[in-house]
């Protein structure tokens, strides 16, 4: 009789201690599955990682150097003096640097000497460092890709030789002087291919494949880290895009860079993804609207976030400019899948021959810029 007393009032605090704490299912250890356990986690039920805080804030001032020689000078919003270049732009609230390099230009900006210097100064600064590699004596865009002088026009295994050591070279330099470097781009702008016409890709597809792997590999041995760009133009173009990426393998890139540049792209006409329908941009809101859209599909499908590596809006219509500027921040933190946002050539201005930049010719800043702060 005693005993079963005690079992009695055991059973009454044992349903007391349910009802004042956890569910006892929650409460009680769940066991490990046995090891032939073969069931598959559906991703769908994975939460998300949380958006992130911030974005990296960059400018592209590949030229400041040149502008320096020239006696140009430069000012930010809160100091009086002129300073050098880098600084202005930590001043004005950016903690990334690009920098385009070229293989032989003739008057030597943007060869490896001056990438060096500028990339120093980046470093001592402690800003983030993209350094983008062109493959060519000039400057490249999607509408102008064109070999270096030097380089050989008829062997495509030799060609991938000479991007690899130009590209190990750069890198080497950069490192032996213990300067990091957070993300390397294979090419600029790389919508038709890169030095053609053996990389061209309407010509020569497989050969613009081998030709960013040379570059990414040998990347990838001097800087294992840093993070691998392959760059395209017009950021809101889908299917085009979609074709370039697809030419390239998969672990040959990390990141992809879209050039954004509103005003410039009204009118342009691009096919809709995985259809007959096109659209023509009507407004530079629209190509914001779509760039970013674009970002959404070519995560989805390469399962790799995006950056804007090329960045410009008019200062000519400054107000209109500035609200469109934040409203492109906005967006990139809001996505979660655009890791940055560079501006290219920021520095510059109408006179100087980019009516895409953000300062004015006395060398001071516009209202453009407020949004990196």
């Amino acid at each position: 009789m005693k005993q079963i007393k005690i079992v009695f009032l055991s059973c009454i605090i044992l349903s007391i201690c349910w009802s004042c704490g956890d569910d006892p299912e929650t409460s009680l250890p769940i066991p490990d599955p046995p090891s032939s356990d073969t069931t598959i986690v559906n991703p769908d039920t994975i939460p998300e990682e949380p958006l992130p805080l911030s974005i990296a804030k960059g400018a592209d001032i590949s030229y400041c150097t040149q502008m320096e020689t020239e006696g140009r000078l430069f000012y930010s919003f809160s100091v009086r003096e002129a300073q050098e270049c880098t600084r202005v732009m930590k001043d004005l609230g950016m903690d990334a640097i690009r920098l385009s390099v070229l293989v032989n230009p003739v008057d030597g900006y943007l060869g490896l000497e001056d990438v060096i210097e500028k990339a120093v100064r980046a470093c001592t600064l402690g800003m983030d460092l993209m350094i983008a590699f062109h493959y060519s004596d000039v400057r490249c865009s999607w509408s102008s890709q064109s070999i270096p002088e030097e380089w050989s026009t008829d062997s495509l295994s030799l060609l991938c030789k000479q991007v690899s050591e130009h590209t190990s070279e750069v890198l080497s330099a950069l490192r032996d002087r213990n300067i990091p470097v957070r993300w390397i781009q294979i090419g600029n702008e790389t919508s038709t291919g890169m030095l053609p016409p053996m990389g061209d890709t309407d010509r020569n597809s497989e050969g613009f494949r081998a030709l960013f792997k040379a570059g990414s590999q040998a990347a990838r041995r001097i800087y294992p880290q840093a993070s691998i760009v392959a760059h395209l133009a017009r950021g809101f173009d889908q299917t085009q895009c979609q074709e370039i990426l697809d030419l390239i393998d998969s672990e040959d890139f990390d990141i992809i860079g879209l050039s954004l540049r509103p005003s410039k792209e009204i009118g342009e006409t691009f096919r809709m993804v995985n259809g007959r329908v096109y659209r023509t941009i009507s407004s530079q809101e629209e190509c914001v609207e779509f760039t970013f859209q674009n970002m959404d599909i070519l995560y989805n499908r390469y399962k790799k976030n995006s950056l804007i590596a090329e960045l410009g809006l008019p200062a000519s219509t400054e107000v209109a400019s500035t609200s469109l500027m934040h409203t492109i921040c906005n967006k990139a933190k809001e996505s979660g899948i655009c890791d940055g946002i560079f501006y290219w050539e920021p520095q510059t201005y109408p006179e100087w021959g980019n009516d895409l930049g953000a300062f004015l010719s006395n060398g001071r800043p516009t209202t453009i810029l407020e949004a990196f702060e």
